[in-house]
């Protein structure tokens, strides 16, 4: 409803005053708004709101202003194109050259980058045009003539080596020890060197050659990830030893591995462990060096702990009464080391350990399996094996024909990519652009 010629009473001029009413349907009264200014108010059996004001919608433009505005746009820009094109004249000279950056732009100027953060001098940013470091691949072969130690030193092994190789063929052959005067040493490894210095890195290839036998350890990743030292046949270095019985004081073998008969149950069916009888509390030791994978309840196994060996050797306690107090999942532990009780949880008849060696998810009878354990790439994956590793066998077959101290230095060629400093900041160590 509007209203005409009426008085708006916040400006005093005659404009149309628009009354909005929303009534129930069951009123038929009709009320009329006031020329005074007040708020939206209520009568009784209506919602009575009155809106005061001026109508400051934007009133849409004529087709006469439209073409007007679009013929004064091309008439304007047209001829400015046009002297564009067919003059000298350029973009420089039309605006302030000052503005513009004079070096033609083909690229990214990596060099123009600041080495130094003027906003915020806390930050400092590494000069970018250092070259990446080289990468390279260093192979050395010595004859031991009179100790292991000034073979080594000969060579330009650093202790950090050292102690890698005696690691590597730890169970294999004592380096310290078992190396008499006349045997050879060869070792393939990476460096990096920096501007600063040098950084020997992973050692990708070993031979130890005694009197009697020749001891071999090639690096190889799986297309698992899982990283190992394995012999030229495939068999890894990594000797896993592991107790047959993890605990000390133990009555009897209540239950071998094998098909048994439940004593709850009554059913017949695989037992893939074996049972320890025991007297409650008896300490339970680590069956061998590992990582905690798990401690809780497993349903059945009542309180169990699960250890981790290797990515492919794990080993099971259960029916324990409690664990080892500082024990948490992800925590090393030492072959020897206790790590729960021996309880009656789960179904169990007696207080007694439930002992498993799993290879691969497969149990193993802890009886009669050879120990220590050794593990070997699966016959599936030898044939990869074989090609990933044959240029390191190659460069040591070439290196045992020297008798004397050989070093050979092969440079590895890396493409260019973007590292992280120190201070948190990605920046690229060479120039991209050539």
């Amino acid at each position: 409803m509007q209203s005409k010629k009426n008085v708006n009473p916040l400006f005093r001029l005659k404009k149309n005053i628009n009354c909005v009413f929303s009534q129930p349907s069951s009123s038929n009264r009709m009320a009329r708004s006031s020329h005074r200014s007040v708020k939206p108010f209520k009568i009784k059996g209506n919602n009575f709101n009155v809106e005061y004001g001026l109508h400051l919608k934007v009133q849409p433009t004529t087709w006469f202003n439209s073409k007007i505005v679009l013929l004064i746009t091309l008439l304007t820009t047209l001829p400015l194109l046009w002297w564009l094109n067919n003059s000298s004249a350029s973009i420089s000279s039309v605006f302030d050259s000052s503005l513009l950056h004079k070096t033609p732009i083909t690229g990214v100027i990596i060099s123009n980058v600041p080495t130094s953060s003027t906003t915020n001098p806390g930050i400092s940013l590494p000069d970018i045009t250092t070259p990446l470091p080289s990468h390279l691949r260093v192979s050395v072969h010595a004859k031991v003539e009179t100790s292991f130690a000034i073979a080594v030193k000969k060579m330009g092994l650093s202790a950090h080596q050292l102690s890698k190789l005696s690691q590597i063929f730890k169970g294999t052959i004592d380096l310290a020890n078992d190396i008499k005067s006349g045997d050879q040493l060869t070792v393939i490894y990476e460096q990096h060197k920096f501007k600063e210095g040098v950084e020997e890195r992973l050692i990708l290839a070993a031979e130890v050659a005694t009197q009697d036998q020749v001891y071999r350890a090639l690096r190889y990743t799986d297309l698992t990830g899982y990283t190992d030292y394995y012999t030229p046949t495939g068999n890894s270095l990594h000797k896993i030893s592991l107790f047959r019985a993890p605990l000390e004081d133990f009555t009897r073998i209540s239950s071998p591995f094998g098909k048994r008969r439940h004593p709850i149950s009554r059913r017949t069916h695989f037992h893939t462990g074996t049972d320890y009888a025991a007297k409650w509390g008896t300490p339970v030791f680590a069956g061998g060096d590992a990582t905690v994978q798990f401690v809780g309840r497993k349903g059945g196994y009542g309180k169990v702990v699960i250890l981790e060996h290797s990515h492919r050797v794990t080993t099971l306690y259960a029916h324990l009464a409690k664990f080892f107090t500082d024990i948490s999942v992800g925590d090393e532990v030492i072959k020897g080391q206790i790590i729960a009780y021996v309880g009656q949880s789960g179904r169990a008849t007696g207080s007694h350990l439930h002992y498993e060696i799993r290879m691969d998810g497969e149990p193993q009878n802890p009886e009669e399996i050879k120990l220590p354990l050794t593990t070997s790439i699966a016959k599936e994956d030898r044939a990869y094996f074989m090609i990933k590793t044959r240029q390191l066998v190659a460069q040591l077959n070439d290196l045992n024909q020297t008798a004397t101290l050989t070093r050979v230095v092969e440079k590895i060629h890396v493409s260019p990519k973007i590292v992280k400093s120190t201070s948190s900041v990605s920046v690229l160590k060479q120039h991209l652009i050539q």
